[in-house]
């Protein structure tokens, strides 16, 4: 099923109103988990890779945060914040909010703030698809203002 949804959410993408601000992750991560005695988690997120844009720009990623989930592997919190920076210099802020489960899915990016030329995606908001194979991550966001 949740493949379907990230497939369904990129097929609308790519053939009716995404010619807007597209942004792609992809990193390694490791978590430090604590496991309660209910069996829910509680986990300090640290991820390091690399990102590129629908604008042919590039460079390197680093995300970190918290993610909290009930022991059916439902997220009840996740407050992760991820800093790029391009090869000349300029960074770009996303907070990351999702309701599905710790396994991926879609959720939600808020574009806090930019420096340069990201300066003008401050306030957009972007809907990304998230997946997770051997401890690597991948993400691709749709952002609109």
């Amino acid at each position: 099923m949740r493949y379907l949804l990230i497939l369904i959410f990129f097929s609308i993408c790519k053939f009716s109103i995404c010619e807007d601000y597209i942004i792609e992750h992809q990193m390694p991560f490791n978590e430090k988990i604590f496991t309660l005695k209910d069996k829910s988690i509680f986990s300090i997120f640290n991820a390091t890779g690399v990102w590129k844009d629908s604008k042919a720009d590039f460079g390197p990623v680093e995300c970190r945060g918290v993610r909290e989930a009930n022991k059916n592997k439902k997220l009840l919190n996740l407050n992760i914040v991820c800093e790029q920076m391009n090869a000349t210099g300029d960074k770009l802020w996303i907070r990351a909010t999702r309701n599905t489960d710790t396994d991926g899915g879609v959720g939600m990016w808020k574009i806090l703030d930019g420096t340069g030329k990201f300066a003008v995606y401050k306030n957009y908001n972007c809907t990304y698809a998230v997946s997770f194979a051997s401890n690597v991550y991948y993400v691709k966001a749709n952002c609109k203002n």
